[in-house]
């Protein structure tokens, strides 16, 4: 009888340390994808950073030339 009853205890346990276990794969996951959509935004916000940067550049270049001052 005790038996059958430790049994039936670790039984539970290891059923709820699975179920504890795929909780955490989900939060794992779902972690992931918010990390991949942030590098994703971070990575397009520095194209347009670097496009404007670069605009900025030949902006100002534009009006040295037209204030007559040398490149």
């Amino acid at each position: 009888m005790d038996n059958d009853k430790t049994i039936t205890r670790l039984q539970r346990e290891i059923m709820q340390e699975q179920a504890k276990r795929i909780v955490l794969d989900r939060q794992v996951k779902s972690l992931q994808s918010k990390a991949a959509t942030q590098r994703n935004e971070i990575a397009r916000l520095t194209q347009k950073l670097e496009a404007v940067t670069e605009q900025k550049a030949r902006l100002l270049a534009d009006i040295k030339w037209m204030r007559g001052e040398p490149q």
